[in-house]
């Protein structure tokens, strides 16, 4: 796996790439900080050959988040900081279906029992090479997955 640090970071898993593991290694980057950093992970670029698997286990992996309140133990997944961030990832979301993203899981709000905030669930969707649907610096736990057919494929896209 090689990492891009950019505001929109990305990955790129290679064929013989062991895709469960990967792809809970992706899933911490992609939530790190809740996903609220300038080097979390969104875009990843997976050989065709283990695409699915990684999809599978990428998305157990993000099912598998505890959303909660920050402060309280085991929180994985807190809430965003105001209703602007709120609405500009929903947006987003919304957005990246529109462009030709498939949902694995469509994100949307979440409710954390006793408590108000902004929380939303992580997103996860399948695109194509040469649909662009990622957009700018999402902060939440938000990825998109391409499967490609070579290694200097996945590096084009990425740059």
């Amino acid at each position: 796996m090689k990492r891009e640090m950019g505001g929109n970071g990305a990955a790129i898993v290679l064929g013989d790439a062991d895709p469960e593991v990967v792809a809970r290694m992706v899933g911490r980057y992609t939530n790190q900080h809740y996903g609220q950093t300038c080097c979390t992970i969104h875009r990843v670029y997976v050989d065709r050959a283990i695409a699915d698997d990684f999809v599978d286990a990428q998305r157990a992996f993000l099912e598998g988040l505890k959303i909660g309140y920050q402060a309280d133990a085991g929180t994985q997944l807190g809430a965003v900081i105001n209703p602007t961030q709120r609405r500009r990832i929903l947006t987003a979301q919304k957005d990246t279906v529109a462009r030709g993203g498939k949902p694995v899981l469509a994100g949307g709000e979440a409710a954390v029992a006793g408590k108000a905030g902004f929380y939303l669930k992580p997103a996860l969707y399948r695109t194509e090479p040469g649909i662009d649907c990622n957009p700018a610096e999402v902060f939440h736990t938000y990825a998109t997955v391409c499967p490609v057919t070579t290694p200097e494929e996945a590096l084009r896209l990425a740059n």
